[in-house]
């Protein structure tokens, strides 16, 4: 093990064996500019190498503690190659490294701490790798990202992940994203944005102060989108107050037909445009996002009221959807059809 403030000369090499660098062991050593990890390390304490004169730095893959601050502002420090087999981020490990320019990413990573590259405000791209299931508080905040794909693999909540980043004009949200809050709070170069299905939450400040947004698309007809919309808190909104008072959006939002993304722009004077009605599967006749049995006994109510003479009520979007066998007849034989595929994924 090195221990803490060890060392406040200059150095390159640590010797293979060497399993721990302990809290604080090359803070602030400001003639360290080069050091090879060895394949031993498996933790880097607290502020290991924080305020170093580290250029460069390649994290080996046997490292599975990785404390916070680890290499927080290091101001020289441009390039981080993290090697497979590292699975996880701590908080701030990369925090105010104003010169860093490459991040090189494992496929092995499942999370990325809190403020791991805030304030990196040099670094312009990075690839997020499929597989990495978190992404922490503020981990991108004010840095030079000027796009961004989200896999699909990342879940839950994106809070705060790309505050402040104010070069961002393209992003891509995975489809395993649920939650937006404060996420592109200050993105003021962003134009257009396109919100999946998946998500189910748009939260406090998830669009605030996006200057240039004026393009927003809402797919998900039931999302939930919080409308406290006061001076200090706003969900979609690009700066100021109107001559009422009012939040100010001079963008569009985009969704379906009686959605709450219509109900969110009328809501508050915003303009909106109608995507249509939204989209459903074959056999899910009620829109519920399900086929089961509720479907089969609106197809087998819809037969009884036209065999009985009676004006039909389903729209041209209900019989396309109905038509589970494609035979243009919308019968009891479509019925039969979901009953038997509910049954069979019942059973699964």
């Amino acid at each position: 093990m090195v221990p803490s403030q060890l060392f406040t000369f200059h150095t390159n090499t640590l010797s293979e064996g060497l399993t721990t660098i302990g809290r604080n062991a090359f803070s602030n050593t400001t003639s360290l500019t080069q050091i090879t990890l060895p394949e031993s390390l498996t933790s880097i304490d607290w502020w290991g190498f924080s305020g170093s004169g580290l250029t460069s730095v390649v994290i080996p893959k046997n490292v599975t503690s990785l404390g916070q601050h680890v290499f927080e502002n290091c101001p020289s420090l441009t390039t981080v190659e993290i090697e497979e087999g590292v699975t996880s981020t701590f908080d701030s490990v990369f925090n105010d490294n104003k010169s860093l320019t490459t991040v090189i990413l494992p496929s092995s990573l499942k999370t990325i701490g809190s403020q791991t590259f805030r304030n990196c405000t040099a670094l312009t791209s990075i690839n997020i790798p499929e597989g990495v299931e978190s992404i922490g508080t503020w981990a991108f905040s004010n840095t030079a990202l000027e796009s961004v794909e989200i896999p699909d693999s990342v879940t839950g909540k994106l809070d705060s992940v790309f505050q402040d980043c104010s070069s961002l004009t393209s992003v891509k949200i995975g489809a395993g994203v649920e939650e937006l809050s404060g996420t592109f709070n200050s993105c003021i170069e962003l134009r257009e944005i396109e919100i999946p299905e998946n998500i189910t939450y748009i939260g406090h400040n998830a669009f605030n102060n996006c200057q240039s947004l004026l393009k927003v698309t809402i797919l998900n007809q039931n999302v939930t989108i919080r409308n406290d919309i006061t001076y200090t808190d706003k969900t979609i909104f690009n700066n100021g107050l109107d001559e009422t008072g009012s939040s100010f959006f001079a963008g569009t939002i985009y969704g379906y037909n009686n959605s709450t993304a219509q109900a969110f722009a009328e809501r508050n004077s915003y303009k909106f445009e109608s995507l249509g009605d939204p989209p459903r599967d074959l056999g899910d006749v009620n829109g519920d996002k399900a086929v089961d049995s509720s479907d089969a006994a609106l197809i087998l109510k819809e037969y009884a009221t036209v065999q009985g003479g009676n004006e039909a009520s389903f729209s041209e979007a209900d019989i396309e959807v109905a038509d589970f066998n494609n035979d243009t007849l919308i019968d009891s034989s479509d019925a039969a059809l979901i009953l038997k595929a509910y049954a069979e994924n019942q059973a699964k």
